[in-house]
């Protein structure tokens, strides 16, 4: 019973507007029906007319657009970068050896995440200890994001011209200039320049060309890009957006630990 009750309260919230613009067409037209023609002036007849035609116009118009998901692809790293469940215990044992208690954490993570023999890691994070610098970092997200779009481009047969809207997440990893940048410039997408954060432009009317760039920690950025994908501002016909994201693991592998 509460189930079905919460289904109708969200229903109702979600629907607010609808329900409102049919009672309205709905009541005008019972009380024009209970009057007779010849009671009605051309003002009243006119102030009818627009209302029947405009309620429904209004709620056409304004209705949140569809936003299909054309294609999507993912990066396939190579057999050399393979971290065995085994291989990654032993790597945790030796860097944790002075934290056994993390040690202990980090093994029940593994073997009841899910995670798989073929998982790979960067290459820097292989070493005892793991020592990724910044360049490092940079070639990780380059490798991951480009080679994902490559094949995104390829699946679609979409130009990186025709992408109008871009939006990029990489974890914790924030260079500057940004990634963003690094993108629209390696595919030569056409742009005006603005380059800001997503967060700033929710809830702002959005043209083309538009590109964006956000960070924060693991997958929090991906509930906020996809909400503001799916959004009225951005969801306008005839564009095409293209939202490439990747965990940074060589910036924040300490976190993990």
């Amino acid at each position: 019973m509460f189930k079905y009750a919460k289904e109708s309260y969200y229903y109702l919230s979600n629907n607010v507007q609808k329900l409102l613009l049919v009672t309205l067409v709905f009541a005008i037209s019972i009380q024009a029906f209970k009057e007779s023609p010849n009671q009605f002036s051309l003002i009243q007849k006119l102030v009818f007319t627009f209302l029947i035609i405009s309620v429904p116009t209004f709620y056409f118009l304004n209705k949140p657009r569809t936003v299909y998901l054309l294609d999507f692809a993912c990066f396939k790293p190579s057999f050399t970068l393979r971290v065995p469940t085994a291989m990654g215990l032993e790597h945790g044992h030796i860097i944790l050896a002075s934290r056994p208690e993390s040690f202990t954490f980090i093994r029940k993570i593994l073997e009841r995440s899910g995670l798989g023999e073929e998982t790979c890691v960067p290459q820097k994070l292989h070493y005892l200890p793991p020592n990724p610098n910044m360049m490092d970092v940079m070639d990780e997200a380059h490798l991951v994001i480009f080679s994902a779009m490559d094949s995104l481009f390829q699946q679609t047969g979409i130009s990186p011209k025709e992408i109008d809207i871009l939006i990029v997440n990489c974890s914790v990893f924030a260079p500057t200039p940004s990634i963003t940048t690094m993108v629209v410039n390696k595919y030569k997408m056409n742009h005006n320049g603005f380059l800001s954060s997503l967060s700033n432009f929710l809830s702002k009317k959005l043209k083309r060309n538009k590109s964006f760039s956000e960070t924060g920690r693991t997958n929090g950025p991906m509930v906020l890009m996809f909400d503001f994908k799916a959004s009225p501002a951005a969801a306008k016909r005839s564009r095409v957006k293209d939202i490439p994201t990747c965990p940074s693991l060589s910036s924040s592998w300490e976190t993990h630990l």
